[in-house]
């Protein structure tokens, strides 16, 4: 059995409410929370280290929040210069040792949990399988494994290909088989794979219904990459819970869909924007080697903002993600994806912190788990130095991570000790 750890933080988010509290214990025993209260005089005289049964963490002058999670990520995908063209020519071995790497990766920099929106054949479910049985270490994962896609469509290297409303029951069921933790549908095309285009759409209602009707039938909830306004609309008529992109796209530009948005509000859908390295890089940079390309992009990236924020201003769920995986984006880099949610889309630090924490853990099906500091839940926790709620940077580099209650990383590097029973405790 664990040692019990108190951790005495100076400022703590809980990912829930809005209150920054000062002064707090949180209390750990075998990887859990089990309390948490204000830190009393004797906490203070404490040894940062006890071999006995107590261990202490002293984080007085930081702040204790729930770990980050990664709403939408592609653990197989290379982060390169061209993951496509990685995809179509590594094999499987490859694929299941850079999926590790970037779930280290990860998990270094404060990312505690992982929502994978498509891999190849069943290589991310067999590393989550690994990770909660300690033989493999990473940040927890929940995957859909291969996303369903038409014959030669977006992703069709991942093994999801389907045709037809019996074509879409039976693959629907297979990535269920596979022990996928929810369904992805590539309703509309995307960048990334060529020959298609985020105004390619892929399948038509008919298919749709019978993919919610196959993941709700199972207790699953259904994901939707749309790009274009038909495949959003097409997508939440047919009963889709999240929808990743969410661009509104029509042709050159968007057409924004009010009615339609107003439905899916009320309805409680929730979109993640997941919006990766291209939203935050200057275009004409982006674009070095395709100038032509880099005006059209800064005018879609300028209407893709303004028509999230919208969406956020009229009371749309927005969870965190970034696309990790894809160019550029590495896993190490999600803050600045956080970022990214303050500065272009207009959500002020405390909110972006709650949609990457408790909102997007409420998405997974698992707000009773993780993404909140409160007694019961997993000890998936950050200490930070400054005030992130005030400033998002904050969240670069960690000083610690804690995973299951264990420390998982100082500073941005590793434990070797990792998954295993840590005899020294960390104070700073």
């Amino acid at each position: 059995m664990e040692r019990k750890r108190i951790i005495l933080a100076g400022r703590l988010i809980d990912g829930v409410s809005r209150t920054v509290r000062q002064n707090q214990a949180i209390v750990i025993e075998d990887g859990k929370i089990r309390e948490i209260t204000e830190i009393d005089p004797e906490m203070l005289q404490l040894e940062k280290t006890s071999r006995g049964q107590v261990v202490v963490t002293k984080a007085l002058d930081k702040t204790v929040m729930p770990g980050l999670i990664n709403g939408h990520c592609h653990l197989c995908f290379s982060a390169g210069g061209t993951p496509a063209d990685d995809v179509l020519a590594d094999d499987l071995q490859t694929f299941a040792m850079r999926s590790q790497q970037h779930c280290l990766e990860a998990l270094a920099s404060g990312v505690t949990a992982l929502r994978d929106c498509g891999s190849k054949d069943t290589i991310v479910l067999k590393l989550r399988n690994g990770i909660e049985k300690g033989i493999a270490a990473g940040s927890r994962i929940l995957s859909c494994g291969r996303p369903v896609t038409s014959t030669g469509g977006h992703c069709w290297f991942l093994g999801g290909e389907a045709d037809g409303p019996e074509g879409m029951r039976h693959m629907v069921r297979t990535v269920l088989k596979d022990g996928a933790d929810f369904v992805k549908v590539m309703v509309s095309g995307g960048n990334m794979t060529p020959g298609s285009g985020p105004n390619i759409n892929q399948f038509g209602l008919q298919e749709m219904r019978i993919a919610a009707e196959e993941a709700h039938m199972h207790g699953k909830h259904l994901s939707v990459h749309v790009h274009s306004a038909v495949s959003v609309k097409r997508a939440f008529e047919a009963g889709a819970d999240v929808f990743d992109h969410c661009s509104w796209k029509d042709g050159e530009g968007t057409a924004y869909d009010e009615r339609c948005a107003e439905k899916m509000i009320e309805k409680g859908a929730v979109v993640c924007p997941a919006l990766g390295a291209p939203y935050r890089t200057d275009p004409e940079v982006w674009f070095a080697d395709r100038p032509e390309k880099a005006e059209f992009w800064k005018v879609f990236r300028e209407q893709r903002f303004a028509l999230t924020r919208r969406m956020i201003r009229e009371g749309m769920k927005i969870i965190g993600g970034d696309d990790a995986g894809c160019r550029l984006t590495k896993f190490y880099d999600y803050w600045k994806g956080l970022k990214l949610m303050e500065e272009a889309l207009g959500m002020s630090p405390m909110d972006v912190i709650r949609s990457t924490t408790y909102e997007t853990a409420a998405v997974m099906g698992m707000e009773n788990k993780i993404g909140a500091l409160k007694p019961g839940m997993e000890a998936d926790l950050l200490v930070v130095e400054g005030n992130p709620d005030e400033d998002l940077s904050c969240l670069a580099v960690p000083e610690i991570v804690f995973l299951r209650g264990k420390i998982a990383a100082e500073r941005g590097k590793l434990r070797l000790d990792i998954g295993k029973e840590q005899e020294n405790g960390t104070g700073i």
